[in-house]
């Protein structure tokens, strides 16, 4: 009856009925009333309130209860309080304690904490299910602490003898280098789990992030050997370490190969397959794919168009490129941050400056967010056409609006040394720090007279990237170019 009426009224009917009748309520009427405040954190705290008032004790149960109902409610720190609450009051403490508590703390990202308290529950001679270890790789894997993640597993016999199929794929995500993805692959082997469609996308993404297209091939070949058929996920991730090498023949061959395993290409397969052409300055094949998406049916979005403006950029084509942006409006698509810098950066080539200055006006006016890319590339056409006033004006407007550069984004900037003031040099000297960009600068800077040089010492050259990876190919003939035609 008390249920029907709501989990706070189903609390006073009962209270009261209880009241009347003489019963006085336990720690496991308490229990049961918590059990159907589910994840009201409210609820659960006016029943801790009664039964508090009732001089009765919190118990294993009713504090696993609590830590569990906050830690599903995100509040961690009440949780946590709950949890040393019982620390240092000698409840005991079971498995639902520790795994409600560590799921709380990994949610939260505080995946530190969450390592510490599944070693104490480890100490205490409390179990933890393999959930709730997975659920600490994951948050080590969300917070990008992949190593240690492996640390936390491969160091444990005890854990690494729990581990299953979810484990290990949480651990191939979170690595950071791919030999060790492909390491942790090998692991997974060894101990006889056998891998799943989840397994090989989750390897083969982490060689698309870097351009490894022969080790995300090689991994696309053993999955068929396994005899696990691949699905669209798949081959977009393949496709997305074709575009991120800049090899686009294959990524063009494998939207055939697709279709011919009875995959269908979607938006994402044709926009890699694309962005690998403009990576490679094949405009024209990135155009007959663009083609190709509307007699496929496929409705070309902001990335499909900023991709092809993009490679109309590349090719020093800007009036091109300011046709599809126009024809982003005609059509209905989202003209975004990504589309107007792709189309500034193209005026820029095509030594426009005054047309990428109104452009850039013009998202104010549109209200487009503006970023660290659309500042180095208005920056970048001014520079090209020695326009440095505006320029420097346009470096201004980025400090004033708190964007701080990358180190890919830095370069254009260093033209700007010699037309800077002493101040505004020696903070723009200082956005560099710890960024490989000292050969540049000094490029730059060397007949500058507004900076004293002693004042630029202190920047660490960084280590190049070298990828190696498994010998591999993805053959694909010329005649894979071309596409088909309605």
């Amino acid at each position: 009856r008390g249920e029907k009426r709501g989990r706070s009224s189903a609390l006073e009917w009962v209270v009261k009925e209880m009241e009347k009748r003489g019963v006085a309520g336990n720690e496991i009427t308490y229990s049961l009333l918590m059990q159907g405040a589910k994840s009201d954190w409210r609820e659960a705290e006016k029943i801790v309130s009664e039964l508090r008032n009732k001089k009765l004790r919190l118990n294993t149960v009713l504090y696993s209860q609590l830590i569990s109902i906050h830690s599903t409610a995100r509040r961690w720190r009440t949780a946590f309080d709950y949890f040393q609450d019982m620390e240092s009051t000698s409840v005991r403490t079971n498995p639902i304690t520790f795994s409600s508590l560590i799921k709380g703390l990994s949610r939260a990202g505080k995946w530190e904490t969450a390592l510490q308290m599944h070693t104490l529950s480890e100490s205490k001679g409390v179990p933890v299910d393999v959930v709730t270890l997975n659920t600490i790789l994951d948050a080590c894997r969300r917070s990008r602490k992949w190593k240690q993640a492996l640390s936390f597993l491969f160091n444990s016999p005890r854990r690494l003898s729990q581990a299953n199929l979810v484990s290990f794929n949480t651990l191939i995500g979170a690595c950071q280098n791919v030999d060790q993805a492909f390491r942790t692959f090998g692991r997974a082997l060894e101990m006889n789990i056998k891998p799943d469609t989840i397994t090989y996308n989750t390897l083969m993404h982490a060689c698309a992030l870097r351009g490894q297209w022969e080790r995300a091939v090689w991994a696309q070949r053993h999955m068929q050997q396994t005899g696990i058929r691949g699905d669209i996920h798949t081959y977009n991730t393949i496709l997305n370490a074709f575009k991120t090498a800049g090899q686009w023949r294959r990524a063009v061959g494998m939207i055939g190969y697709m279709e011919s395993v009875g995959v269908r290409s979607d938006i994402i397969s044709f926009n890699s397959a694309m962005a690998a052409c403009a990576k490679a300055g094949e405009d024209g094949v990135a155009v007959r794919l663009f083609q190709q998406m509307a007699w496929d049916g496929i409705r070309r979005d902001t990335g499909s168009f900023s991709t092809l403006i993009g490679a109309a950029g590349q090719a020093y084509k800007w009036k091109t490129a300011l046709g599809l942006f126009e024809a982003m409006k005609v059509h209905g698509v989202v003209r975004n941050t990504v589309s107007y810098n792709t189309l500034i950066n193209a005026y820029g080539k095509g030594l426009q400056w005054a047309k990428a200055l109104e452009a850039y006006r013009e998202m104010h006016q549109a209200r487009v967010r503006t970023d660290e890319f659309t500042f180095s590339s208005v920056v970048n056409a001014l520079a090209f056409s020695h326009q440095w006033q505006p320029a420097v004006g346009i470096y201004l407007d980025m400090k004033k609006s708190g964007i701080k550069l990358k180190a890919p984004m830095l370069t254009p900037f260093l033209k700007l040394y010699s037309h800077l003031d002493h101040q505004s040099a020696l903070a723009l000297s200082r956005e560099m720090d710890n960024l490989s960009l000292e050969s540049k600068r000094l490029q730059y800077i060397q007949k500058s007279e507004s900076l004293d040089h002693a004042e630029l010492r202190g920047f660490d050259e960084m280590g190049r990237n070298h990828f190696s990876g498994d010998e591999g190919s993805w053959d694909v003939s010329n005649r894979s170019v071309t596409t088909r035609k309605r």
